[in-house]
């Protein structure tokens, strides 16, 4: 991930700030078990899209990660290759949007 990518996540993270605690829970990670906040309502803008998620928060000092189902959501890709975040087109035959 480049860096301005890095940058737009963790401004992303602190919007957390205006959304509202939805319940703590018990995760584990590699440094074992610890206490964590889930918000609700909390507002993710990204290249341009915008969406409202569920988020866990990471610990302080932790790089935000963006999940499978907030990019899929955003109708963002990742180029593994490239090592960039491509967006889907919104219009056209081979939009990401979808009705079931």
């Amino acid at each position: 991930m480049t860096p301005e990518q890095q940058k737009l996540l963790k401004k992303a993270s602190r919007s957390l700030q205006a959304a509202r605690q939805l319940n703590n829970v018990h995760v584990t990670t590699a440094n074992g078990l610890s206490k964590a906040r889930i918000f609700r309502d909390a507002s993710i803008i990204l290249l341009g899209r915008e969406g409202t998620f569920e988020c866990l928060e990471l610990p302080s000092g932790r790089t935000p990660l963006l999940g499978v189902i907030p990019r899929e959501a955003l109708g963002i890709e990742l180029d593994l290759q490239n090592q960039r975040l491509k967006l889907l087109p919104e219009t056209s035959v081979d939009t990401y949007l979808t009705i079931l």
